[in-house]
């Protein structure tokens, strides 16, 4: 009896580890490089639980090797490992290795890429692979397998598609009842000095919806010209779009969303804004927005409240909030939806974004960003991961205890 109760608990024990290295994979590579610049392989943490790279390696064809530093990889975060003649330009297959020298995953890549492709999966720790012009280091494959692959259960926005979905009200179309369920939910106006400028948007729908050929736009007439996007969201998710180039004003101006027929299907103004800060969503019920700290693809924060007694109050502020005498509350701005009225039901979103490290060792760098499904903020697999294994360790000290006792 005590022989199998110290089977089992090993058991447990060789069942954690097995699934946390199975979940770690090769997600994308760039092998030709220019210059003296290196290559580099993109690793995904396709799981719930937090992953460490204890002597793991990279090994191609010839056997050249790199040892990827010791780093933890947290749930559904990417590991970019960055090496020097490592991969053959023309063609060759890498092996993901672990501490004992097993392979945990592998891929072939075929000859013909240039500086200008990667080799990467569709979608992201899925079983296809392509080749494409798009490369998403450090980031979701999304955009490069849309280029690519025409996507598949989808709703997608373009009049010459069918659309599936069951109708809203006998006035709206299919079509148009999706639309009224993609809302602009946050914007970086003000960025710092040298980041990007980004446009958050919720699809409220119970489908994936697919933004083919929309358009950001700041105040009809500015002077900036709309930027062009496309984008996959999925159900009830956030999606963010960098903007390669400035459209706002850090002053007042206006944040719009067109779609492909530029007309405005969901905007907002702001009289001022502050570094590093955006305008998010207070209700998606009454259309307002309020500075807050970024949310990126995430549900957004309260509104922010300054510190500074000297921060003018906006004859416009609708206060909801008790204010001590060392407080102010920034002022809310007003939406335009372009939907029809109705019951509006919204479902928020958790993606799962841990913060960016990075770490150096034995290759040229590795570092880490993240993506991927909702999780859990109160409860991580991780930790009851490591329950298990606490509970299963002092399982077998007490056997042992208790067997040298009795003897």
């Amino acid at each position: 009896m005590i022989r199998l109760i110290i089977f089992l608990n090993l058991l447990i024990l060789l069942s954690v580890v097995k699934i946390t290295e199975a979940d770690l994979l090769i997600n994308e590579l760039y092998p030709v490089t220019s210059n003296n610049d290196p290559e580099w392989v993109e690793l995904y943490n396709n799981s719930e639980s937090e992953i460490e790279t204890n002597n793991y390696q990279l090994v191609d064809l010839a056997n050249n090797r790199v040892v990827i530093p010791i780093v933890t990889i947290g749930s559904y975060q990417y590991i970019i490992a960055t090496a020097s003649s490592l991969m053959n330009n023309t063609g060759d297959s890498l092996f993901l290795k672990d501490s004992s020298g097993r392979t945990i995953d592998s891929v072939s890549y075929p000859n013909g890429l240039t500086i200008h492709n990667s080799y990467c999966r569709c979608p992201d720790g899925g079983n296809n692979w392509i080749i494409t012009d798009i490369i998403t280091k450090n980031s979701s494959n999304q955009t490069a397998c849309l280029s690519t692959i025409t996507p598949t259960g989808i709703v997608s926005v373009n009049p010459a598609v069918s659309i599936t979905t069951t109708a809203g009200p006998a006035t709206l179309s299919p079509e148009e009842t999706v639309l009224n369920q993609i809302f602009i939910s946050e914007a970086m106006v003000n960025p710092l000095t040298g980041d990007n400028e980004w446009l958050e948007i919720y699809n409220n729908n119970p489908t994936d919806v697919y933004l083919n050929n929309w358009y950001i736009d700041d105040q009809d007439s500015e002077g900036s010209a709309p930027y062009l996007f496309s984008i996959l969201i999925p159900a009830y998710s956030y999606a963010a779009i960098d903007l390669s180039r400035a459209i706002f004003n850090n002053d007042s101006d206006a944040v719009r969303l067109l779609n492909k027929n530029k007309k405005v299907k969901n905007s907002f103004k702001y009289k001022y804004s502050k570094k590093n800060h955006t305008y998010g969503r207070t209700d998606f019920s009454d259309d307002r927005f309020c500075l807050q700290p970024p949310s990126k693809n995430l549900p957004n924060f309260p509104c922010l409240v300054s510190s500074s007694p000297t921060q003018a109050l906006s004859p416009s502020l609708i206060n909801t909030t008790t204010l001590t005498p060392s407080s102010t509350i920034y002022p809310l701005v007003n939406a335009k939806n372009n939907r029809n009225a109705g019951q509006f039901d919204f479902k928020q979103a958790l993606p799962s974004l841990s913060p960016i490290s990075s770490n150096s060792g034995n290759i040229l760098g590795v570092s880490v960003t993240s993506s991927g499904p909702p999780q859990s903020i109160f409860v991580k697999s991780g930790y009851l991961a490591f329950l298990s294994l606490s509970y299963a360790l002092l399982t077998i000290l007490a056997i042992f205890f208790k067997i040298d006792f009795n003897g």
